[in-house]
Order: structure tokens, then sequence, then C-alpha cells
């Protein structure tokens, strides 16, 4: 498998197959870890005046917490992308890395306050 074209630029399906790999998805039963866990929660603001609706947020957000479902339009009249699934999101960051157009910012919360009783501590 050829991980560069003729340039010397990493293809995206190299992108892809590394950012699934290093942020992996948890199966249904891992959802409800995040109650046991701090984990981190993330959310991110799209902005409509910068996004273009390139897809690539949606395409290498490696929890599926974005899509692009079309109804949303810019002044511009560019379709824009919405933060779906916000329960999903972790704040990695990998939507606002690989957005050429800098529309995307990405917030973390942590819970610093001990789970419910029976999580950890």
């Amino acid at each position: 498998m050829r991980c560069e074209d003729r340039r010397g630029h990493v293809n995206s399906l190299t992108f892809y197959l590394l950012f699934k790999r290093l942020f992996h998805v948890p199966n249904e039963a891992g959802k409800d870890r995040r109650a046991q866990v701090n984990m981190a929660i993330g959310e991110v603001v799209i902005d409509p005046n910068r996004c273009r609706g390139c897809g690539y947020c949606v395409k290498f957000c490696p929890r599926g917490c974005i899509a692009i479902p079309g109804d949303k339009l810019s002044a511009e009249g560019y379709t824009l992308a919405v933060f779906s699934r916000p329960e999903n999101c972790n704040a990695c960051g990998a939507c606002g890395w690989l957005c050429p157009h800098f529309a995307l910012e990405v917030y973390k919360y942590i819970d610093a306050k001990p789970a419910a009783a029976g999580g950890v501590k």
C-alpha cells in the first residue's frame, strides 16, 4: 500500500487509518463508562462564516460526532457541518487539526467531581 502520492503528500486513506487506530471508538457497552470514570467531555463549535462544507471534519472524526446533513447553508451557499453527537465527543481535536478553513474550535471539559457511587474515584 502506497502512503504518499507523487508529490510526497500523505493521502487521506492513511490519515483515516491512523486516526481510527489512535482514537478507538468504543462499542455500545462502553457508552456508560463515562459515568463511571472522569472522562473528558468535548464540545465543537463550528463557525458558519468560515465553514465551506468540505467534509474533512466528518471524515476524520474518530467518534463520528460531526455530520453534514445538508439542511443548513451558509450565507455563501455552502452546506454547513453540524456537531450532531456531543455525547460521543472526547475533545481529541482531530476535526480542528484537519479543517483547512479553521472553522472549528474544540473545547475540552473535565468533570472534577468524583463519579457516582460504585464508580472509580
